[in-house]
């Protein structure tokens, strides 16, 4: 086991059921790159929720289309 995280092989690639060691709430535990990768995309739509304008409310035609 390596001591240092540069220490160790890089990857070339990474699989949903590669796992991570993390530090939640004071305690280290693990995750599957599956849940960081969920939790990457959950925090990408918070923000552009939050940052990018509303188009069903703005009366373009975009917004009425179905796409959004």
């Amino acid at each position: 086991m390596a001591g240092k995280i540069s220490d160790l092989t890089a990857a070339s690639s990474v699989a949903d059921a590669d796992q991570f060691e993390l530090l939640q709430g004071g305690t280290n535990k693990r995750a599957t790159a599956a849940v960081v990768r969920a939790g990457l995309v959950y925090s990408a739509v918070q923000s552009a929720n939050r940052y990018l304008p509303d188009r069903r409310r703005s009366g373009s035609r975009a917004g009425r289309s179905g796409l959004w």
